[in-house]
């Protein structure tokens, strides 16, 4: 009994930021031998909320216990990024509504950071489109085109992570789009609660040739 305890999540301090927390989360998922199993086999066991998200890795929520379901509206939350090896995952510059941190608890993932340019317009098709995106109490994401094919997402910076290394993200000034290296990757990822009265929560970037997005992003 008190070795399946050893491998239980920390609580979500709400006392404290949500860098704070990251750091205990972080530590739980590292000191794990096999995180890519051993995480989901604990969320089974738990009854931890999992997700499908829309960028297509599955979402495991650590500070939401018993099939609880995450809340924006909490000092912060920390998840579990699951990203499968050889799977093809969404690749949309895009920022958040809120600040984060994560890091790579076992595969490796790539971060590509973006720096729009939305003070001058492309010729027509060759910028990028601009999405709004929300998301309502139920977890559900909305999505509203707001920019004509005008945006320069100026030159891309693409950065490997390794089991261990981390990344921090502020919310609506930071884009970026992530990917699984080929063995795919276990990610900790600790956020603020969304922004509010804001002009939107995120924005979601795709070319002129890419499908709009479906409503429910």
């Amino acid at each position: 009994m008190a070795e399946l305890m050893r491998h239980v999540p920390p609580e979500y301090d709400h006392r404290v930021t949500y860098l704070e927390n990251f750091d205990r989360f972080f530590d739980w998922a590292n000191g794990l031998i096999y995180p890519a199993t051993d995480i989901v086999s604990i969320g089974e066991r738990l009854g931890l909320t999992a997700k499908h998200h829309p960028l297509g890795f599955t979402a495991l929520y650590l500070s939401e216990r018993h099939g609880g379901s995450p809340s924006s509206s909490r000092t912060g939350l920390a998840r579990v990024n699951i990203y499968p090896a050889g799977e093809v995952f969404r690749d949309d510059p895009h920022c958040h509504g809120f600040d984060f941190k994560s890091g790579v608890a076992a595969g490796g993932l790539i971060n590509t950071m973006y720096n729009p340019d939305f003070s001058h317009a492309l010729p027509d098709g060759e910028g990028y489109i601009g999405y709004e995106t929300r998301v309502n109490c139920l977890g559900v994401n909305s999505v509203t085109q707001v920019t004509d094919a005008v945006v320069d997402i100026g030159k891309a910076h693409s950065v490997e992570l390794s089991q261990g290394q981390t990344y921090e993200m502020r919310a609506q000034k930071d884009f970026h789009s992530v990917a699984a290296m080929e063995e795919g990757a276990v990610t900790i990822f600790c956020k603020t609660p969304a922004s509010t009265g804001v002009a939107r929560d995120s924005l979601l970037l795709r070319l002129p040739d890419q499908p709009t997005p479906p409503e429910s992003y």
